[in-house]
């Protein structure tokens, strides 16, 4: 009996999605400007902190709402598993040097704690695991409904260096707002 793809119908795409991971030059160009900045809501490092223990927050209602319909069509098409492997996938890929760049950058401009904290800056903010994990489970349903790319949008900004950390108004009307 032959073993179903371990990522799902949609296998050679999520693969090659994650594979393609290794690529990204990952908050490369944090904080610099960009040719669609009147389109978008630019944030600081200040406004990230703020947001310590409500990372998400600035998402508003529109990244739980994206993975509630990706949830949804995997409990439906009982894809539990194939979900699971994409977790292992993308969180076993280990230390990320891009990720340790900024961090180190965060600590130069921020020496000691990060104002009246008991954190050091690089550990006020929320790596963007959750937005990585939803792009590659969208691409995973992507043969049931092909109209969700919430997550998916969002990766050209990460590719590109950025940071996308919320959304202004209810997707996909609105900002992007982009450190």
């Amino acid at each position: 009996m032959p073993v179903p793809p371990r990522f799902g119908p949609n296998h050679a795409a999520v693969e090659a999605f994650i594979a393609g991971l290794h690529s990204v030059p990952w908050f490369t160009r944090v904080g610099q400007p960009t040719d669609q900045d009147d389109q978008l809501v630019r944030v600081d490092f200040d406004f990230l902190a703020r947001q310590f223990g409500h990372a998400y927050a600035p998402w508003g209602d529109s990244l739980l709402a994206a993975e509630t319909r990706i949830e949804q069509i995997i409990f439906d098409q009982r894809r539990l598993g194939e979900q699971a492997e994409i977790q292992r996938a993308i969180t076993k890929q280990g230390g990320n040097a891009s990720l340790d760049a900024i961090q180190e950058r965060l600590l130069d401009q921020y020496p000691g704690y990060y104002g009246d904290t008991c954190s050091y800056a690089h550990e006020l903010i929320q790596p963007p695991d959750r937005l990585l994990l939803g792009a590659a489970n969208e691409i995973m349903v992507a043969d049931v409904d092909p109209n969700l790319t919430f997550f998916q949008s969002l990766m050209p900004w990460l590719r590109a260096g950025h940071w996308p950390c919320g959304w202004e108004g209810v997707w996909p009307e609105g900002k992007l707002i982009l450190w």
